[in-house]
């Protein structure tokens, strides 16, 4: 039986959200459900490599408005994307510092040795 991308998409945004703790460091991407029409943001705890949330969309207010939810991120891992650097920098303290690829690899290897 085969399955669209689209509908594992809406299956897997159907899903309650479990209770984990909040990461401390968050990579963002987007994604797309169809491509060069409709983009989604996707948010991935660095240190377990698993995904943390998919936002409906890739704007800045999304982005912003999502750790205000969850205290105690500490970084966030992003791409040069202008939508996430606004969103990034609107996002407060918790958000507003995105730390480059070799920081983020140093912070999660810390956590881990613990």
């Amino acid at each position: 039986m085969s399955v669209s991308l689209s509908t594992v998409l809406r299956l897997v945004e159907a899903l309650t959200e479990p209770d984990l703790p909040a990461p401390r460091v968050v990579g963002v991407d987007e994604y797309a459900t169809r491509k060069d029409r409709h983009y989604g943001t996707v948010l991935v705890d660095v240190e377990t490599r698993r995904p943390v949330d998919l936002l409906p969309d890739r704007e800045a207010s999304s982005l912003a408005a999502w750790p205000a939810k969850r205290p105690g991120i500490e970084g966030v891992c992003r791409d040069r994307a202008p939508f996430f650097a606004e969103g990034g920098q609107r996002g407060g303290p918790a958000i507003g510092r995105e730390r480059g690829l070799p920081e983020v690899v140093a912070l999660a290897r810390s956590s881990t040795v613990r």
